[in-house]
This record gives C-alpha cells, structure tokens and sequence, in this order.
C-alpha cells in the first residue's frame, strides 16, 4: 500500500478497507498530508464551490417523527405516539 494508491482511491470515490484508513490516520509524512489536505480543498471545491452550508437544530420539544442516526432525540414513531398521550394525559390546566 502506498500513499499513492490510497489518494487514487479517494479521489476515484471508491471505499478504503480498514488498513487504508489505518495508514491515513497513522503513516503519513507532512508533505502526504498537505496532498491530502489538497486534494480534500480541490474535492469540496468542486462540489459546493464558494458555498458554506452551515446546519444545526433548534429543540423546541423532544418529540420527533424522524429516526436520524446522529440525533440525540431520535426515536420511533411508536415512542413519538406514546410520549404523546401521555402528556395529553398528564396535562393540567390552571386558571388563574
């Protein structure tokens, strides 16, 4: 394995095997990371150009339809419709 053939692959888009990620986190010299750090700009550039997309979530309650793996609310609908009743049910109603 060398570095070459590693960026090759990046760049081609096609998937590292464990050792491949192993010998870019770990086995590169300063000059591979600056080629790598290029090719990187190069890549981001042609796909959003000057663009900067900026995404971040407002919680206004922890109820969610979605199931997103990387969210820290995410759940099953069955849970949403649960969580749902019972604040239905829990719910008081003061008047002042």
């Amino acid at each position: 394995m060398t570095f070459t053939s590693v960026l090759e692959k990046l760049t081609q888009r096609l998937p590292l095997t464990g050792e491949d990620f192993v010998f870019l986190l770990t086995g590169l010299t300063p000059g591979e990371e600056q080629q790598l750090y290029a090719a990187a700009r190069s890549t981001a550039q042609r796909q959003f150009g000057n663009r900067i997309f900026i995404r971040g979530l407002i919680e206004i309650s922890n109820l969610c339809k979605n199931d997103c793996y990387y969210c820290d609310i995410r759940t099953l609908w069955s849970v949403i419709e649960q969580r749902a009743h019972h604040a239905r049910r829990d719910r008081k109603i003061i008047l002042l």
